[in-house]
């Protein structure tokens, strides 16, 4: 009996932050700059077909000379719904749930607490500044940001305790792999500094 009640409270808090992170994508208009910026260069790149270039009213893009991985997500989901707001928002959404599922493992694994992990992400997903502008609920790079930092700060945790813990490896594995999606979302002249 307990274990069905748990699950029907799993399933009720998780419908809970699907419904915050993506009901009414489209409720708001597209934000002047950023965002409006991000799903024209995904417009043109989806209409010219080249995945590698991005174009800015027709010209290469010299504004914001970011990675195109977050226009890709755009564009792939351009292509299942068509070109709408809830296009260009939706990857970012799904990137905000990918980082409360991180988050959520990460505290129940490590946490005595059963209640500890669902307060670490309703706190998250009801902050306004990670919901809102530049937040999940935009087409901005800000959520896949958070999430591919958070996934590495935590993978890097993982493998640091398999070290400790005297496994030579660690979790190697996805500690090597998150920095360089990290750098998807990184601009290319911040790591490229002297």
């Amino acid at each position: 009996m307990k274990n069905n009640k748990e699950t029907i409270g799993k399933v009720i808090f998780w419908s809970m932050v699907i419904y915050i992170l993506f009901a009414h994508l489209d409720h708001l208009p597209v934000i002047i700059w950023d965002e409006a910026r991000l799903a024209v260069n995904a417009y043109e790149m989806f209409k010219s077909g080249n995945p590698f270039l991005v174009f800015y009213d027709g010209s290469p893009e010299m504004w914001s000379v970011k990675p195109p991985f977050m226009l890709w997500c755009q564009i792939f989901f351009i292509k299942i719904i068509g070109y709408s707001t809830t296009a260009i928002r939706l990857p970012s959404a799904f990137a905000g749930l990918g980082t409360a599922i991180i988050l959520f493992r990460f505290i129940a694994k490590r946490s005595n607490s059963s209640l500890l992990p669902y307060i670490a992400v309703g706190v998250l997903i009801t902050t306004p500044g990670y919901i809102m502008v530049h937040g999940t609920r935009t087409g901005d790079y800000d959520a896949m940001l958070i999430f591919f930092n958070t996934f590495y700060c935590f993978s890097f945790y993982k493998y640091l305790e398999g070290r400790k813990e005297g496994r030579k490896e660690g979790r190697k594995d996805s500690t090597c792999y998150s920095p360089s999606l990290e750098f998807y979302w990184q601009r290319i002249r911040k790591v490229l500094q002297v």
